[in-house]
């Protein structure tokens, strides 16, 4: 597969396969914390703040998702948790990444060990190699 077809393929994994499977996967895995009000709030605040920060918008400038490693508009990148919010996760330098909205709506809650066994499974279903660089440590 060359790279333009694994460009494609990642694509389509990320708007069509990895949304149906995620919506089958056991509501009771990752159970979210319970966050109070002024944690929520202090998340958020700091979310905006960083997202004001130049570091955050040379990562923007990138155009580049962490996740799939596509090329994408920099106004197109959303910032997400890789440990989200919801499972202990902080809103720090450390744990934000800029990502497609395709792959951050389907990594959802999931921890990087939870995503990158997620992304395994669906190329196993789709037949396709496991090496695919829409993985965690691929993109960034």
């Amino acid at each position: 597969m060359n790279a333009t077809q694994q460009d494609i393929w990642i694509s389509n994994a990320c708007r069509y396969g990895l949304l149906r499977l995620m919506k089958r996967k056991n509501k009771t895995d990752g159970l979210p914390l319970h966050l109070d009000d002024a944690e929520l709030k202090r998340e958020r605040a700091k979310a905006r703040e960083l997202r004001e920060s130049q570091w955050w918008k040379r990562r923007l400038a990138k155009g580049v998702c962490h996740y799939c490693g596509r090329h994408v508009a920099p106004k197109e990148l959303t910032m997400d948790h890789v440990v989200p919010v919801s499972r202990g996760g902080k809103t720090t330098k450390g744990n934000v990444v800029a990502c497609c909205k395709a792959c951050n709506t389907a990594k959802k809650q999931l921890l990087p060990m939870e995503w990158e066994d997620y992304l395994q499974r669906v190329q196993a279903a789709a037949g396709k190699d496991t090496s695919s660089k829409a993985s965690w440590s691929g993109g960034a």
